[in-house]
Parts: C-alpha cells; sequence; structure tokens
C-alpha cells in the first residue's frame, strides 16, 4: 500500500491519522484530496442559466484553504511524504479516477448528523466506482491498528474475494486474523471458508474460521457477531446484489456501512 487517497473534509483529523499510522506502517504516500460539488457554487435562473455566487465563492476558497492547511500542518507533523489536490465536480467520480493509481482510498462513514442517507450513497458511489480497496473509517475515529486483530467477512463471492486480495498487506500485519464465513440460505456462492484459509496461509497469513448460525435477519446478525469480537477492522466486499435492491430491502452492506462503528475495508 505505497500511495494511499485521502478524501478532505471539514472533519478529516481522525481520518489523517488513520492514513498517517497506515503510511507509517507501509511506508505510504499519501494524496489528501478535496473536492466540491459543482452545485455547492452555482445558481439556476427560471431560464436555464447558470451563475456563480460570488459570496459563496469566497466562503467556499476560505473553507478550501482551511482544510488544506489542516491536512499539510498533519503531513508535516508526521514526517510523512504527502500532497494536496483539489478539484470541483462530481465527488465520486473524481475520486473514483485519481484511485486508478493508489492502492487505498479512505473515506468517512456516515455519522448521525443530517446527511447521513447522502454519506451513505457516497460511500456506495465510491466503492463502486473506485479501481482500489476503500478504507471506511466512522466518524470520531482517531486510530486504526494495522497489528490488531482482524474479521473477513467470507460467503464465497468474487466481491468477498476481491476485498480479500485488497488487504493482503494489511492482514499480513494484523496479530489475528478470523474468517467469519456468513452463508445466507439460497446463497449461490460454493467457495468454503477452508479454501480461503489455506489461501491466505500461502500468504503467511494464519486464518481461524467460524462459521455463523446467523438468524433470518442477516445483516442485523452479522453486525452482532462482528461487534462482539471487537476487531481492529473488518474486510468485506461490497454490494453482491444491486445497491438499489439494498436500498429498498436492507443488505449487509448497507448495515455494515451505517450500523458498525468500526473501520471497514471494502471492495466490490
Amino acid at each position: 500500500m505505497k500511495t494511499m487517497l485521502v478524501e478532505l473534509d471539514t472533519n478529516v483529523a481522525g481520518r489523517l491519522t488513520c492514513a498517517t499510522e497506515l503510511a507509517r506502517t507501509f511506508g505510504s504516500h499519501i494524496v489528501g484530496m478535496q473536492v466540491t460539488p459543482a452545485g455547492a457554487f452555482v445558481s439556476f435562473d427560471p431560464f436555464g442559466g447558470i451563475h456563480a455566487i460570488p459570496s459563496v465563492l469566497a466562503a467556499l476558497a476560505e473553507r478550501e484553504q482551511e482544510i488544506r492547511e489542516i491536512f499539510e500542518t498533519a503531513m508535516a507533523d508526521k514526517g510523512v511524504s504527502a500532497e494536496y489536490r483539489q478539484a470541483d465536480g462530481p465527488p465520486a467520480e473524481l475520486i473514483a479516477e485519481q484511485s486508478k493509481v493508489a492502492d487505498l482510498v479512505i473515506v468517512a462513514k456516515p455519522g448521525d448528523d443530517d446527511d447521513r442517507p447522502a454519506r451513505l450513497s457516497h460511500v456506495g458511489n465510491v466503492v463502486l466506482a473506485s479501481s482500489a480497496p476503500v478504507l471506511a473509517v466512522p466518524p470520531g475515529t482517531q486510530s486504526i491498528d494495522a497489528a490488531g486483530n482482524a474479521i473477513i467477512a467470507w460467503n464465497g463471492s468474487p466481491e468477498a474475494a476481491n476485498a480479500v486480495r485488497s488487504a493482503l498487506p494489511l492482514l499480513a500485519k494484523a496479530s489475528a486474523v478470523t474468517v467469519l464465513e456468513a452463508r445466507e440460505s439460497g446463497g449461490k456462492w460454493d467457495m468454503p471458508a477452508s479454501e480461503l484459509a489455506a489461501y491466505l496461509a500461502r500468504h503467511g497469513i494464519n486464518a481461524q474460521v467460524e462459521t455463523l448460525d446467523l438468524s433470518n435477519d442477516v445483516p442485523a446478525s452479522l453486525v452482532t457477531a462482528v461487534a462482539e469480537r471487537n476487531p481492529a477492522y473488518l474486510v468485506m466486499g461490497a454490494y453482491g446484489r444491486s445497491r438499489a435492491r439494498e436500498w429498498l430491502l436492507g443488505g449487509v452492506t448497507r448495515s455494515m456501512i451505517l450500523d458498525l462503528p468500526l473501520p471497514l475495508l471494502l471492495a466490490h
């Protein structure tokens, strides 16, 4: 994980601490990416015209400068190789574009504020569009222990396999790795967790397998099972079924992002 892309915003301090801890572990370069949505500084008239609002532009410029200073100060204090980038436009699209030459993207999970649905949608957009795995960090998180215990949520799906492959450098640092085999009723994937454990062993990672006896409410049961084990982070595949279906009916990815107060390493 030699290049990490960190999304910058007003509540970024804890995310930057996590990023610098990982950067010092892996010798990484951090790219701080601040994206301002185009709609934040334009208005539309009744005749279809688009106009920039000078007062809003000035306020945004001041905010961007403040966030840049927070980022650059944090990087200098930790002695981490870093650079700052800024862009205007669709945030998820621009972050995904930059992820093509990154090993990890770090974003914020939804908090308890009124923007919770918008943040959930944003994280989902980044995960689905990104070329790199996404580490979604809960608000208020001040650190991540790369040498702590790690959990892999495994259902044999291609998404879960992609997440594990993406997480191999991080898993290799973990003091313990547990594979929670969670098979939904009627699941269509046949790759057992024992095969995953053998694969990890060939990478020098000793993983213990636990098979979960899940209730009918699979997302809630999995959230509880992971939370009870209190790992440093969770590795899982994201959106194994359509995100629209998850929005309508609920799903594991949605529940983990919203309800599990742990960093998630996600890949699609």
